[in-house]
């Protein structure tokens, strides 16, 4: 989780290409934990590196993969908040849709969703470095 938050700060203080990095890392360690929770926290901060590329619908479809693997809704979460409210902005009637369909996916599904090189913006070379497309 500590990789994931290093992402938000990044992106944060403007720092996209770090965050990228950060992201990237800490969505490997939290698949390596196999710990939901851990896993759907570092989904939130894919969520906020989607919205901060511009991919809302992404970002969406992310949030909800993120819920589906915690178990439950966080309705209470400064960043869940924050993105929800963001997310609801740029899709309007969209936002519902595209949460619903991560939240309907599978374990596997959503641990796949969550993993940043899904995002238009990311791919991730052979020595698992970061690029963007």
């Amino acid at each position: 989780m500590g990789w994931a938050a290093a992402g938000s700060l990044d992106l944060h203080l403007g720092d996209g290409d770090q965050a990228l990095a950060h992201v990237c890392e800490g969505y490997r360690l939290a698949v390596a934990t196999n710990d939901l929770p851990i896993l759907a926290s570092v989904g939130l901060t894919v969520a906020e590196l989607a919205v901060h590329h511009g991919l809302h619908r992404d970002a969406a479809e992310v949030l909800g993969a993120s819920a589906r693997l915690r178990g439950a809704d966080d309705p209470t979460h400064p960043l869940t908040v924050s993105l929800t409210a963001t997310l609801r902005a740029a899709l309007g009637a969209g936002f519902a849709p595209a949460y619903a369909g991560g939240q309907a996916m599978s374990r596997s599904e959503a641990v796949s969703r969550l993993d940043p090189a899904t995002l238009a913006v990311v791919g991730a070379t052979a020595d698992g470095q970061v690029r963007r497309r």
